[in-house]
């Protein structure tokens, strides 16, 4: 496989422990990250004096009033932190490491959200998918990491909730299936930077709700589907809910 250039982006608030989970999993992919955006929407938690005391950054320095460079404990991926005073929502605050990320020539962003969990091959899986270079974004199957259970309602056909057939299952068992998307969620979505250059930003009206599913359905109209990708997993940190209904 040719190498591709990933960058990623999460937004983050009040969540450190989630963050450092989250940050972990990432760092260990077997399909390496070259830099990791974080955005920190006015946590009051600490995060950042959190992530340095469970030594995950082997040096970092201040670039700017709360900017942050880092260089990870694999020796590779560099993290970007940034502290902005004002909660911006999720919408502002991908907006902010977007704006961010493309300024490096990456091939593609990954969206991620705080409570998310990658399995360690979850990107290598994603750029397995031959197609990859005609798709706007590539999204790997949500699982709720309490019950087991596919959250349908994170991958959208036609702007309404993906039914997949098997409603339990086993996230070790190889699943060969692909499925056309519309919209996703952002619990994951590798997306193409074509896409988002012939799109444009994330609309910062939704706040924090629906921003996702209006990015990935505009990327979607402006470029051409998403896939998901149901042998790429990745775990979602959330309560019990029922996502059939």
């Amino acid at each position: 496989m040719e190498k591709e250039r990933i960058g990623c982006v999460i937004v983050t608030h009040n969540r450190r422990e989630m963050l450092y989970e989250c940050l972990q999993k990432l760092i260990n992919q077997t399909y390496p990250i070259k830099k990791i955006f974080i955005i920190d929407n006015a946590s009051l938690d600490n995060t950042f004096e959190y992530l340095k005391e469970k030594r995950i950054f082997l040096e970092e320095k201040e670039i700017e009033e709360n900017e942050f460079l880092c260089l990870t404990n694999n020796n590779y991926t560099e993290v970007y932190y940034y502290f902005s005073r004002k909660n911006l929502g999720g919408a502002g605050g991908f907006n902010i490491g977007l704006k961010k990320a493309l300024d490096y020539n990456f091939s593609w962003i990954w969206f991620m959200d705080d409570d998310a969990e990658p399995k360690e091959d979850t990107l290598e899986k994603l750029l397995s998918f031959e197609g990859r270079g005609n798709a706007s974004f590539l999204a790997p199957l949500v699982i709720n990491k309490f019950n087991n259970e596919i959250e349908f309602r994170m991958h959208k056909l036609k702007i309404d909730t993906l039914k997949i057939s098997e409603k339990y299952i086993n996230p070790n068992e190889k699943l060969d299936f692909v499925y056309k998307l519309e919209a996703n969620s952002f619990v994951g979505p590798l997306v193409n930077v074509n896409a988002i250059k012939k799109t444009g930003l994330i609309d910062e009206s939704y706040f924090i709700l629906y921003d996702d599913t209006d990015f990935t359905y505009r990327l979607y109209k402006n470029f051409g589907p998403g896939y998901l990708i149901t042998q790429s997993i990745i775990y979602h940190i959330d309560k019990y809910q029922d996502y059939t209904k």
